[in-house]
């Protein structure tokens, strides 16, 4: 997970189901914090840690 705005968070993870990296995106900058298509990021980061304590809305 890569933080490439203040606020906004990427990461990508493969999509076994569909055979190729799909992309994620959260935002902490918006109030309520936002999700767009979220999947589990691949392993334990500090963006993901965050965005597990904050409630979200999808």
């Amino acid at each position: 997970m890569k933080e490439i705005l203040p606020g906004v968070f990427h990461w990508k993870t493969y999509h076994e189901g569909i055979q190729a990296y799909v992309h994620s995106y959260y935002m902490n900058a918006t109030d309520p914090p936002v999700v767009i298509d979220p999947r589990i990021p691949a392993r334990e980061s500090s963006g993901s840690q965050r965005m597990a304590r904050r409630s979200m809305s999808i």
